[in-house]
């Protein structure tokens, strides 16, 4: 049995998640783009704490 159609919808589940975060359409993800996300979830994190998590994973800043 193959696991190609798994991975494909995987990556479509991502595209799509990435798709709904990235209000610019740019192809990244930005630290305001994020807090959105996370206020409109009911999330309250503070900008210091989202430029920390971003500075964390995205060491190029590009937000890629």
């Amino acid at each position: 049995m193959s696991t190609k159609p798994r991975r494909r919808s995987k990556f479509r589940w991502a595209t799509m998640a990435i798709c709904s975060v990235d209000a610019n359409g740019d192809g990244k993800i930005s630290v305001s783009e994020l807090g959105n996300v996370l206020k409109a979830l009911g999330s309250s994190v503070s900008a210091d704490e989202l430029q920390r998590v971003m500075g964390d994973r995205d060491t190029d800043c590009d937000g890629a």
